[in-house]
């Protein structure tokens, strides 16, 4: 259902060696990272002070970074690899292990158009990453995007560096995803989505909306988190973990956007028509909640991972409806869901 799109830009030749860098997970400088630009043309290539800040997000996100134990022991022989994947997945995180190249760089259209400060973003593009990764003696390569954009800050302009689909980073069905808020960097200054959004548009208080199957949807309808609970393969050991998005209407009926065939099965949903941000950087920094850039850029999620962050937002009065909407809509209408 999260389908990222795929462009790819070829060829050229640049190798950069990075400087260390302190992240506030570590006391000491940490190793450098090491970025290519193998695979882009001349003109294409990002300038060596992007190249940093790019090393500099990655450090930072590395406890989101992991994969699959079935990757780590692809070259073993069938008669080892189910020992091998047993060992993988009983050790812990893996680790960024050598040179991380840059496969191309595109543009985002819609970037920042469901934005709270969607006025003052603009400029997206995303980058993809293959990270190589380790565990132990075991290596693989993984692909994880960052997205670069310009941000108004009063008369100024800044460069910020976000992870970009940062639930691909681990891949969907991996915990490591819920295991710290993505976090980036505008002109070297570091903060997580959340934190940037409020200090951009303080006052905001979007629209939360989350599509919902029948069962679902009378789950939310009794206001109780341990009947909204569970535990899906892509809410590995979360089962409160749920996603919203922010003033966007982009996954209706279970979807990407209007033009897509409705699904039936998602003709419900729970909304919070007002969800103030500096209320969810207080949940942020419980660890109970956090927000993220969204699959192309267009949209912010918000992210709960807790019951507790599932109690705060029932106490917003969320409203469960049913989408009444006919063949030719192209938004929906909504009802009040008596159950």
């Amino acid at each position: 259902m999260r389908p990222a799109s795929l462009h790819r830009s070829l060829v050229a030749l640049l190798s950069l060696a990075l400087p260390v860098f302190a992240t506030a997970e570590t006391a000491q400088p940490t190793a450098a990272i090491e970025i290519r630009q193998d695979e882009l043309a001349r003109d294409e290539r990002l300038p060596p002070d992007v190249l940093a800040e790019i090393a500099r997000v990655l450090r930072r996100n590395q406890a989101l970074l992991g994969a699959a134990a079935f990757d780590f022991c692809r070259k073993v022989s069938k008669e080892e690899r189910s020992r091998c994947m047993d060992r993988m997945d009983a050790l812990p995180r893996s680790q960024i292990a050598g040179p991380v190249s840059v496969e191309y760089v595109s543009e985002l259209s819609d970037g920042g158009k469901e934005w709270p400060n969607a006025d003052d973003v603009s400029d997206f593009r995303r980058v993809r990453l293959s990270v190589p990764l380790a565990k132990a003696d075991r290596t693989t390569e993984h692909e994880a995007d960052v997205v670069l954009f310009r941000s108004k800050r009063g008369d100024n302009e800044e460069r910020c560096i976000f992870p970009l689909e940062h639930w691909s980073w681990s891949e969907m069905d991996r915990p490591e995803r819920f295991s710290k808020p993505p976090s980036g960097t505008c002109n070297g200054r570091e903060s997580t989505v959340t934190e940037y959004l409020v200090e951009r548009a303080p006052e905001a208080a979007p629209m939360a909306l989350r599509f919902l199957s029948l069962p679902e949807a009378r789950a939310w309808l009794s206001g109780d988190p341990e009947k909204i609970k569970w535990d899906s393969p892509y809410t590995a050991d979360h089962p409160y973990a749920k996603y919203f998005m922010l003033d966007s209407l982009r996954w209706w009926r279970g979807g990407s956007g209007s033009k897509a065939p409705k699904n039936e099965g998602y003709a419900w949903a729970v909304r919070i028509d007002r969800l103030p941000l500096t209320r969810v950087l207080r949940l942020e920094k419980t660890g109970d909640v956090f927000l993220d850039i969204f699959e192309d850029g267009a949209q912010i999620e918000l992210t709960n991972l807790t019951k507790r962050g599932l109690e705060a937002l029932l106490a917003e009065k969320p409203a469960v409806l049913i989408d009444t909407s006919g063949p030719g809509d192209t938004a929906p209408r909504f009802e009040p869901f008596g159950g």
